[in-house]
């Protein structure tokens, strides 16, 4: 799913012959890219009323400022408190990436500064 709602195509490494549309988009520092199976939106409620695309989207937005590691710590305990069940019932996968610069060629080996950490 991109972030407009429309579906991208199947489950990644499903298929070994599928495609999947490709966009591109410029990034800026401190810019964060989530993606997330179907597993964290399909929880259901009082009612059995599912939390939805539309919600998660919302929530993750809400909380795009914060680092990955806490904004999926509050999103998974949302989601958690949601869930009649208070856990999940398909798989669930986040994977996070919070943009630290743009624009300069990254050297494996090479120190970042700003972070303290040899890139790899």
């Amino acid at each position: 799913m991109r972030g407009d709602g429309a579906k991208a195509g199947p489950a990644l490494g499903l298929f070994g012959d599928s495609v999947y549309p490709m966009c591109r988009r410029k990034l800026a520092t401190d810019d964060v890219i989530v993606l997330f199976t179907d597993g964290l939106y399909e929880v259901y409620g009082a009612g059995n009323e599912p939390f939805g695309e539309d919600a998660l989207l919302a929530a993750v937005r809400q909380r795009l400022r914060q680092p990955c590691a806490k904004l999926f710590d509050e999103l998974l305990q949302e989601l958690r408190e949601f869930s009649t069940t208070h856990e999940f019932t398909d798989d669930v996968c986040l994977v996070g990436v919070e943009v630290r610069r743009v624009g300069v060629p990254i050297v494996a080996g090479e120190v970042d500064e700003q972070a303290g950490t040899r890139l790899s």
